[in-house]
């Protein structure tokens, strides 16, 4: 009977979602999950504070992969700013390759001979599906929102191979072009895929056997496309990352040293994955030593695979497919701090999978039904190991304070961890614990200008204004083209009412970044204090075209514009203030303002019910709201409120002489009195003009 790979695949897909599950309930990081996530503008598809269009054809972190930000988009549609709807999403994806790297393991074995698909499927299909679904060090990608990127761009490269596969069984062309479409889907989900080219020759060497005779010329003709398409967004690729300083200079020598490093350093943490790390800092010589030794372990594996060609293939194939697929995140082009990192292990190691899972199945089916009982008890314990490792590494992802916590046990002397707990801590208005950390980073590494700046924005949470501005002063001592902290400063000078210096700062910043919304958006807000209103205007309006969910800047456009007394653009804007916020305060107590300024006392009404809704002990809001429903003739409603401001702020004068006039209104003239003689008791001298009358 023919035997299919698809249960098997779809049981251990289903343990590796089962593994992930903890990790739903954990949040976002402040790594990278800001720029991705909570304030991407682009993910305001479909709520009139963007447009897709934007999303596709903007970068985000350095690189250009509009597919993911799309898929982002939808969660943000789906689940808003809760991390569980994101979680979901990695995780079914995750799911989804385990299953479709177990089948692809399944046809690249029937394509080398089909007598192997009657191998035993817990071993061809299962073991790589459960290496790949549950090994700890594909956490990373998984449970880290902002590599969507990674289990996205998989997922279409998988099906490029599977599709692959099948055309060079049929070779009909609605295969070729179904695969060159799932290819260039992978491309726009993660420019890592560019390699995929090179892996389908690979594969046309192994298991295919393609390349010979007339069959290398079909091969070479078939991937011009998919050359072409690498080419192309290899090249965009590094242009964006150049554009944002994501590539980092570096001389070749070191950049060999860490590429060749990183080979044999991913192979280790593959079989003994222990002390995985957010970060693995460049912690080792990067000289000429460094390529020497670990280039000689690679060349011999190599050498071995060579060696091997006299049985079989399939080791040199895996290699090549490990060697290819690791290149562009190597070390080679450096972008970033880490010598290395889990996610980049997530495609290479697949290859790797495949071949242990073909060994294993071959000596089995060799060894008949005395093997099969051990080497499935050695599956199942591999599944508890791996199932264990997986649950436990998903725990150091559940928040920003458990990361970097973990990065700084694993590497206490590097100062990574401190700036980013720190960081943590001051999102968390742990100000103190957040300097001490930071302190301690600059201890370690004196002379990076961006704990400078992460400690002055501490210091600023800590009311110490002159303290952030001394540190981002020295931040741009030692960078004078870092822009982000000419506008941290400006904030800092406009925060000691030095608006000159603070619109200077914002001048360079505008001029070093700009791109930069928050330079418009400070250098705004120091013209509005110089009364250079339409100046101010023209920034607020350049900030919001860059970022079009920023709520701050809405707001304070729609002051200057009701300040200028163009009322309609006012409410306009607090409107896109409360579409991209909802939860924002100002955006609904601005716009209740303005309504009741134009006479639309039911509309202020209704936005100060609103503002009630996210703060019911805010007694001024009640106070204001009773004066709408007051000047809309609905006395009932507005003594209701007033009634309550004064249960929340009993010495409230104002709100005893607008309760005293509904009373009055209602011409209950005793209530009225009593409440206007409480206002001019508590020193409101205007009630007592309303007393005699």
């Amino acid at each position: 009977m023919k035997k299919s790979p698809f249960l098997t695949a779809a049981v251990v897909a289903a343990l590796a979602f089962a593994a992930y599950i903890p990790s739903l309930w954990n949040g976002f990081v402040n790594w990278d999950d800001p720029v991705y996530v909570q304030k991407n503008p682009f993910l305001f598809i479909g709520t009139g504070a963007g447009s897709a269009l934007e999303a596709l054809w903007s970068t985000t972190g350095g690189n250009w992969h509009p597919l993911t930000m799309l898929s982002l988009a939808v969660d943000y549609l789906i689940w808003g700013f809760a991390p569980f709807g994101y979680h979901l999403t990695n995780s079914v994806l995750h799911a989804l390759n385990t299953f479709l790297a177990g089948v692809l393991s399944f046809k690249a074995a029937v394509a080398v001979n089909r007598e192997y698909g009657q191998k035993p499927l817990f071993l061809l299909v299962g073991i790589p599906a459960l290496l790949f679904g549950l090994h700890p060090m594909h956490v990373e990608s998984v449970a880290w929102v902002s590599e969507r990127k990674d289990v996205l761009s998989v997922f279409f490269i998988l099906l490029t191979f599977l599709m692959y596969l099948r055309y060079s069984e049929t070779l009909l062309k609605r295969h070729y072009l179904l695969s060159l479409i799932f290819f260039v889907l992978a491309l726009l989900s993660k420019p890592m895929a560019v390699t995929v080219p090179v892996v389908l020759l690979i594969i046309d060497y192994y298991p295919l056997k393609r390349l010979a005779g007339p069959g290398l010329r079909r091969a070479l003709v078939e991937k011009i496309p998919f050359l072409a398409l690498s080419i192309l967004l290899g090249v965009v690729t590094m242009l964006a990352q150049k554009t944002v300083g994501a590539v980092i200079s570096m001389s070749m020598v070191s950049k060999l040293a860490i590429a060749s490093r990183a080979i044999v350093f991913y192979l280790y943490k593959l079989v003994l994955p222990a002390g995985l790390a957010p970060v693995y800092p460049v912690d080792f010589s990067t000289g000429p030593l460094t390529i020497v030794v670990y280039g000689a372990i690679a060349a011999l594996i190599t050498v071995a695979c060579f060696w091997l060609l006299r049985f079989s293939r399939a080791p040199l194939a895996a290699w090549l497919f490990y060697l290819v697929t690791l290149a562009p995140v190597s070390g080679i082009i450096k972008a970033g701090e880490q010598a290395a990192a889990d996610r980049y292990t997530y495609l290479p190691t697949l290859g790797l999978f495949f071949l242990l899972g073909g060994v294993l199945s071959f000596l089995a089916g060799r060894g008949g039904k005395r093997l099969e009982a051990p080497f499935m008890a050695g599956a199942l314990a591999l599944l508890a190991l791996l199932g264990y490792g997986t649950i436990g590494q998903t725990a150091i992802w559940k928040d920003s304070l458990a990361l970097w916590s973990r990065q700084v046990e694993l590497y206490p002397s590097h100062f990574f961890g401190y700036n980013k707990r720190g960081t943590a801590y001051r999102e968390l208005d742990m100000a103190d614990e957040s300097l001490a950390d930071l302190d301690e980073a600059l201890r370690l590494a004196p002379g990076v200008p961006f704990i400078y700046y992460q400690r002055a924005h501490t210091l600023a949470l800590m009311k110490d204004y002159r303290g952030a501005m001394d540190n981002f002063s020295v931040a741009l001592k030692m960078d004078p083209s870092y822009a982000e902290a000419y506008i941290g400063r400006g904030t800092a000078h406009a925060d000691l009412g030095m608006t000159e210096q603070s619109l200077a700062d914002f001048d360079e910043a505008v001029r070093l970044d700009p791109k930069a919304a928050p330079a418009y958006y400070g250098r705004a807000r120091a013209k509005s204090l110089l009364r250079d209103k339409p100046g101010a205007l023209e920034d607020f309006s350049a900030a919001i075209r860059l970022d079009r969910g920023y709520t701050d800047a809405y707001i304070m456009r729609g002051v200057a514009q009701a300040e200028l007394g163009l009322m309609d653009a006012a409410v306009a804007d607090f409107n896109a203030a409360i579409t991209t916020n909802p939860k924002e305060p100002k955006g609904h107590s601005n716009k209740a303002r303005a309504l009741a300024l134009m006479g639309r006392h039911r509309e202020a009404a209704v936005a100060l019910t609103a503002l009630i809704e996210l703060s019911p002990d805010n007694d001024a809001a009640y106070s204001r709201r009773g004066e709408a429903y007051a000047a809309a003739g609905e006395y009932v409603h507005a003594i209701a409120d007033f009634k309550k401001a004064l249960l929340l702020k009993p010495d409230d004068a104002r709100a005893h002489m607008n309760l005293g006039l509904a009373y009055g209104k209602t011409g209950d003239l005793a209530e009225a009195s009593v409440h206007l003689n409480a206002a001019a008791g508590l020193g409101l001298s205007e009630a007592l003009t309303h007393i005699r009358e």
